[in-house]
């Protein structure tokens, strides 16, 4: 079953008043440095084919920072633009068209910012001095109402800085060189501190109280065919036309290059550049290979993230299959003792379900070692919303050869092979295969780091050249090897080249062959190409680039060049080489001998003015490359002028005949530039570029120029923010942009601090600031518990390369810094005054912090034994983020992300409900807001526009007019992964399934937040209505409808208005699919149902996923499929049905219920309904949902049920069984007494028969419950009554019978025959001795006498005698109600009854008429 607790998450992105969204993305690719280029669907710049869906053409862009741009060939828009408003009055006269006359002012008039020297973005480096002088300038002298200063500082920022070390210092290497490592210093500081964060509770409103809004209300109707959620207002007058254009044919559609998405991934900044990127035809999928380790499976239809693993620094070998004449120590290493993996290479194989092959380089080794990963890739129709096992690994090992020796091609024979360089120079290839899935599981999980202690998020902003900074150590003494009293648990280190370790993997390689010698020279990169059946080589060494063919069974050069200012090169067929420069492409044909012989072992160079010299133009300088086919290649640069370009140069063709153009000049194709207005100079205000969301109501956004201000969500979705200047602004600012911010606590003091980072490397703890790190503040620990030692109550500053500073919350005093090292830091671990900092690579370094010295260096196994022997505090390093502060939010501090907060619906739905003052909304000067106030401002994001005029109004009237302040994304992995994506109006529905459901259902659940709200419900139920069932419509055909299993996954969302949104959804769509598209995609799930898993997977949320998707679908289409996928759908929600112990079993339940008229056919029926009646009954996690389908079953399938549930009282397996099932009896007499009315008589006598006499076990077991049901039947229904004294029960029926029933000897005394219509009501007199009975339909009144004579005493069974001689009965009274004659079933159960105001007078009640009667 899906989780009931699964997340709603969307990420708001604030731009500011100076940017739009697309603007905002434009400036992030400006600032970002990229290093890797793809595209796919390209000829010649423009598509091979006329896209399909969006990203059948595009075009991607990897970063140094590790974030990824999505470009699109998409069409284009006829938008109008509106002009940007410059102030306020703009603005205002702007709104007042909308319609808002009166703008509530929920800030206060906020001086003018000041910006950073270049206007935007990281400044550089300034003195104290400098910034104190920029800082007066600016006019900086009132505090914050919420950041006091404790004393009054002659200068903002001290004059002493401290030195910083330099960027790493490895210890390991260089033991000796250890000197004045951790003396503190001195530092002049200013004092205070963050004195309050939080809003005055006492100021209060009426929470209720209507904005003072002018509102339009236009009077719309709904078309008739859309289905409504709830009963609206009066019916207004004019109808919503929802008029579409026109399907034109895609060929006649304008498009152009247009930057869709910017994507960031949970590791950003230095270490996690994107170093590779593949394309996965097949799913419309882009690999990104991250240098950390990281690999995401990227959509190029939206830019989420469909998938996401990441390769941990220590290998966890998998020993493929050799061939008998193989060792594994032919070519296979041990684990490495120290390690230092560079992920840099990543190679698809063209296959349904493609093999992938990464690998990466040993740092500490030179790269002189590699490291290969092979994954396997689900196929493009097991693909999934998102899917963390979309990536398995099935093999994984180390080689003694560089990474840029190896990689994977299709062999002559077809075959996937693995070639490598040896140490000899030889190039090996590894014929593999991969096997089925063997009993041990291989596969990769998302790492989520446990965090420990008071860890803050950092969300941090990293530059590429950190700063240097001087760095003094102390001299050391020789140290004392502290583990020698130690139980060693680990035994000896294990050698750097031991015997391979791992487990057997699904790798098997088949074969093992070598190609011969490319020669012995220092090689720095080799790639393996097949043409025609050949090979051919392609060796780039520090002298020469080389090209080998292979025949005969040797290598032969070619063609040979001097390999100086080689960026790139690549071989186009077989006779083409593509060879690009720092300043100039050339090509040269390779059937044209570069050398006299044919010997590879010649080493003089070709000169350019040889024959093989086709072309040669020069290239301006550009930042990352892509090789595009046909023959071209497509870069990306920044311009004279700032612009960033995406520029394709195709490849004349060129024939060996041809003579050398040296003068020629190859014209690039701009594909797509940046928008002119867009550059730092053209911004005036500061960026955020920083935030740190608290709770709702507090919110720490950190700027461009240094400074921080408290705001809060209501503030950020202002119409007014960014015209006036933040009034919360702080007095006091780092000499850099603000990238981290963390809120820690003095646990002495119980003071709340506030730390931020700057780029410069900076540390400020308002109002204190330093300059201690060389890079960017990532992480800060704040250490509370007692074993922690002298550092007890001190704050742990962690920068991005690794240095630690300890910094004491008391006196506002940096003691003292712990230098980086090459690797990444891992851990933590204090115990008392000992410190020890566990790296990625393997090792691990102990520090004294009493007498601030260095101990020793050791391997991690050493480490993590001493620490478990007690007696330790840990705290890990998470580079992506802590985690959700209270669960309400998240951002992140690069590039878009760091003006983008996340929020979590069900806090937003919590937060608009409550009423504790503590946590009703505030803006940011913390003062209260009307909750309709804020339903508007987070509807206006949500609310599209430009899809039809008649919705246009109502949303305008909803919200009072747009304001536009920030636009809406994506994100995955629950916030994990943030994509800022570029639309136009209708652009977004056309993106994706996913990005379609995404948005309906944040905005049908926001819009039902309003229903509660008489100035909104109106408006609001018009547009759940649209955008349910008529926005296909308005979209046009290229409308992507919401993807069901995205759905799905709130099925049981414990939020109700998210339930009914994601269920509305998902009805709406499956009805508008065409019957092709049913099948299709009821067979493309039909695999991934729980009766056709392994019994390991029969569990897994990806079957419960299908069977909630295919049972659904076939609930309302079932006629479309065949009987074997019913069959397979019926088997799987019995194997949940009957499984205790399986978290589905309520999707069972409910798929019981919905289409149990479709199962039965497919199950033993029964008793799927006898475990239904004993789950309705008990009290297990699922009754309720048992007790709702008892309820919808019997309406559905009444005589099955009926039959049921009569034969297990009547006639039950047990006692038990029976006791069990009479309280179920009673709860549906209560709640669906029409269901029971047509078999009530059957019902009824089984209760009776159930309080046999001949067992008086069972009688007394059951009595009170069979009393409780009796006494419940004859209150519901006028057709039954009961006589006490006398023990007897009547029970009218609907062919006119009257059965008489004696409860002493529980049996059928006889049954009385006078209607020929049904009877709707019979009562006894008090006495017992007549029994009246009525028939609307006949209109008549039958009295019976019913007393015990002499003559029933000889006839038992027959009869009481009437006084006449045959069976008619004792008196026959007519009337005449006329049209109430007709009344319905529902109606007599309510308005009709008799009353005996005497033992032989009688008055019937029909509704407002009473007749009286004598019997």
């Amino acid at each position: 079953m899906p989780k009931a607790s699964a997340s709603l998450l969307f990420p708001l992105t604030f731009p500011g008043a100076a940017l739009t969204a697309s603007e905002l993305i434009e400036q992030a690719s400006l600032d970002a440095s990229p290093c890797s280029l793809i595209s796919w669907g390209l000829e010649d710049g423009l598509p091979s084919s006329v896209p399909e869906y969006p990203g059948d053409v595009g075009i991607v862009m990897g970063c140094e920072d590790g974030s990824i741009f999505l470009f699109h060939y998409a069409p284009v828009m006829d938008v109008p633009k509106k002009p940007r408003a410059e102030n306020l009055t703009e603005i205002t006269a702007s709104l007042s068209k909308s319609g808002i006359t009166k703008i509530p002012l929920l800030a206060a008039n906020r001086p003018t910012s000041p910006t950073s020297p270049n206007g935007n973005g990281p400044r550089p480096r300034a003195s104290s001095s400098e910034s104190a002088r920029t800082a007066q300038s600016n006019g900086y002298h009132s505090h914050l109402p919420s950041i006091t200063s404790r004393t009054q500082a002659a200068a903002l920022v001290s004059t002493a800085q401290v030195e910083a070390p330099k960027n790493y210092v490895d210890f390991d290497n260089e033991p000796d060189k250890l000197k004045d490592m951790l003396r503190s210093k001195g530092v002049v500081k200013d004092r205070g501190f963050l004195d309050a964060l939080r809003p005055d509770p006492d100021n209060k409103v009426d929470l209720d109280k209507r904005p003072s809004i002018e509102v339009r209300r236009p009077t719309i109707q709904l078309p008739s065919t859309l289905p409504t959620s709830r009963p609206m207002s009066p019916e207004p007058s004019s109808p919503i036309s929802i008029a579409t254009k026109a399907p034109t044919s895609d060929d006649s559609v304008k498009r152009s290059w247009k930057l869709r998405a910017h994507i960031i991934p949970p590791l950003t900044g230095v270490g996690h550049a994107v170093r590779s990127l593949a394309v996965v035809e097949a799913s419309r999928a882009i690999l990104s290979l991250q240098e950390s380790g990281t690999l995401s499976v990227i959509s190029v239809q939206d830019g989420r993230a469909m998938s996401s693993l990441h390769l941990p620094n220590t290998p966890h070998l998998t020993v493929p299959s050799l061939p008998p004449s193989q060792t594994p120590n032919s070519f296979l290493k041990a684990i490495p003792s120290q390690a230092s993996w560079s992920w840099r290479g990543l190679q698809v194989s063209a296959a349904e379900a493609p093999l992938i092959l990464v690998c990466a380089s040993d740092e500490t080794r030179s790269g002189s070692r590699a490291r290969e990963v092979l994954l396997l890739m689900k196929s493009a129709s097991q693909f999934g919303y998102q899917d963390p096992d979309l990536l398995t690994k099935v093999g994984e090992w180390v080689v003694d050869s560089p990474a840029k020796h190896g990689g994977m091609i299709k062999g002559t024979d077809g075959n996937t092979q693995i070639f490598h360089l040896t140490q000899s120079g030889n190039i090996r290839l590894l014929t593999i295969q991969v096997l089925p899935a063997a009993a041990v599981d291989l596969k990769i999980p998302i790492p989520v780091k446990p965090f420990q202690f008071n860890v803050s998020s950092a969300a941090s902003t990293r530059p590429s050249t950190p700063h240097n900074l001087p760095l003094n150590l102390p001299s050391l003494p020789n140290l004392p090897n502290p583990f020698k009293g130690l139980n060693s648990r680990t035994g000896t280190s294990t050698p750097t080249d031991a015997a391979p370790a791992g487990v057997p993997g699904r790798v098997e390689i088949l074969d093992v062959s070598t190609l011969g010698a490319v020669g012995t020279d220092d090689v720095l990169e080799l790639n393996v190409h097949v043409f025609d059946q050949t090979f051919v080589a392609l060796v780039r060494t520090e002298e020469a680039l080389k090209v080998f063919k292979h025949e005969a069974d040797r290598w032969t050069t070619e063609l040979s060049l001097d390999a100086e200012d080689i960026i790139s090169s690549k071989l186009f067929a077989e006779s083409h080489l593509a060879i690009i420069y720092t300043d100039r492409i050339e090509i040269h044909d390779t059937t044209k001998p570069a050398l006299q012989n044919g010997n590879s072992t010649a080493t003089h160079m070709l000169p350019l003015n040889v024959p093989s010299l086709l072309l040669s133009s020069p290239l301006e300088c550009f930042q990352a490359l892509h090789w595009v086919s046909p023959p071209g290649f497509l870069l990306t640069r920044l311009s004279s002028k700032s612009k960033r370009k995406l520029e394709l140069y195709p490849l004349p063709t060129l024939t060996s005949d041809k003579k050398p153009n040296m003068e020629q000049r190859l014209r690039p194709k701009v594909l797509w530039a940046s928008s002119s207005r867009i550059s730092s100079l053209d911004i005036p205000e500061a960026r955020i570029t920083a935030s740190l969301p608290l709770e709702l109501n507090l919110i720490i956004l950190g700027y461009s120029d240094g400074t921080v201000e408290r705001s809060s969500l209501p503030d950020l979705l202002s119409p007014l923010r960014g015209i006036k200047s933040p009034p919360h602004r702080s007095p006091k600012k780092l000499n850099g942009a603000v990238v981290s911010l963390s809120r820690c606590r003095n646990s002495r003091t119980n003071q709340v601090l506030l730390v931020g980072g700057g780029d410069d490397g900076s540390i400020g703890i308002w109002d204190f600031l330093w300059v201690a790190f060389t890079t960017p503040l990532m992480q800060v620990i704040s250490l509370e518990e007692e074993s922690v030692g002298r550092l007890r109550g001190c704050l742990l500053c962690v920068s991005e390369d690794g240095t630690v500073a300890a910094v004491s919350p008391d006196g506002f005093e940096l003691l003292y810094l712990i230098p980086g090292s090459a690797a990444s830091l891992k851990k933590i671990c204090l115990g008392q005054d000992n410190l020890i900092l566990i790296y990625n690579n393997g090792r691990a370094r102990l520090w004294d912090v009493k007498t601030l010295e260095f101990w020793r260096s050791m391997e991690n196994s050493k480490a993590e034994e001493l620490v478990a022997q007690g007696g330790w505090v840990e705290a890990v390093i998470d580079e992506t983020f802590a985690g959700r502060p209270q669960g309400a939010l998240l951002s992140r501090g690069k590039a878009c992300a760091s003006s983008t907060i996340l929020v979590e619906f069900d806090h937003v739905r919590d937060w608009l409900r409550a009423r504790d003052p503590e946590r009703v909304p505030r803006d940011g000067k913390g003062r209260a807001i009307a909750r309709t106030e804020l339903l508007r401002l987070l509807l206006d994001p949500l609310l599209p526009s430009k899809l039809n005029d008649d919705i246009d109004d109502v949303s305008e009237a909803l919200l009072g007019g747009r304001s536009g302040t920030c636009f809406i994304g994506l994100s995955s992995f629950q916030g994990r992964y943030l994509s800022s994506l570029n639309c136009d109006p209708k652009e977004w529905w056309q993106l994706s399934p996913v990005a379609t459901s995404s948005r309906l259902l944040v905005l049908l659940m926001t819009l039902r937040l309003t229903l509660g709200y008489n100035e909104m419900e109106q408006n609001a139920n018009q547009l759940i209505t649209f955008f349910t069932g008529a926005l296909r419509e308005a979209v046009g055909t290229s409308y992507q409808s919401p993807l069901l299993s995205h759905l799905a996954e709130f099925w049981y969302h414990s939020s109700l208005e998210t339930r009914q949104s994601a269920r509305s959804l998902f009805d709406a769509a499956v009805a508008s699919l065409p019957d092709s598209e049913v099948v299709d995609l009821v067979e493309q799930w039909q695999h991934s149902l729980p009766c056709l898993q392994p019994d390991a997977h029969k569990a897994d949320a990806q079957a419960a996923i299908a069977l909630l998707v295919t049972g659904h679908v076939a609930s309302e289409r079932y006629p479309l499929l065949s009987a074997s996928t019913l069959t397979d759908i019926a088997k799987s929600i019995t194997l949940y049905f009957h499984d205790d112990a399986s978290p589905h079993r309520v999707l069972a339940i409910d798929l019981c219920a919905s289409g149990f008229q479709i199962w039965q056919h497919y199950v033993d029926a029964m008793e799927i309904l006898r475990s239904l009646f004993a789950l309705a009954t008990g009290d297990a996690a699922s009754s309720p949902q048992a007790r709702a389908a008892v309820l919808q079953i019997a309406s559905s399938n009444t005589p099955l049920f009926i039959t049921t549930l009569a034969l297990d009282i009547a006639h039950p397996q047990s006692v038990d069984q029976r006791k069990s099932i009479m309280p179920l009896v009673a709860f549906l007499i209560r709640k669906k007494p029409l269901v029971l009315y047509p078999n009530l008589p059957k019902l009824v006598e089984a209760v009776v028969k159930s309080l046999d006499p001949n067992s008086a076990t069972g009688r007394e077991a059951v009595l009170d419950a069979a009393t409780e049901i009796l006494a419940q039947v004859v209150k519901t229904f006028p057709t039954v009554d009961f006589h006490a004294p006398s023990q007897r029960l009547a029970v009218g029926t609907s062919e006119g019978a009257v059965i008489m029933y004696d409860l002493n000897s529980a049996t059928r005394l006889y049954v009385l025959e006078g209607h020929r219509k049904r009877i709707v009501a019979c009562s006894f007199s008090p006495d017992g001795r007549r029994l009246v009975t009525v028939s609307l339909e006949e209109s008549v009144v039958l009295v019976w006498k019913v007393g015990s004579s002499l003559i029933s005493f000889f006839t038992p069974g027959a009869p009481p005698r009437q006084g006449h001689g045959n069976s008619d009965p004792f008196k026959t009274l007519a009337f005449n109600v006329g049209d109430e004659a007709y009344m319905t079933t529902a109606a007599t159960l309510e308005w009709v009854r008799f009353e005996w105001p005497g033992p032989r007078s009688v008055k019937l009640m029909i509704r407002d008429s009473t007749l009286t009667f004598s019997t």
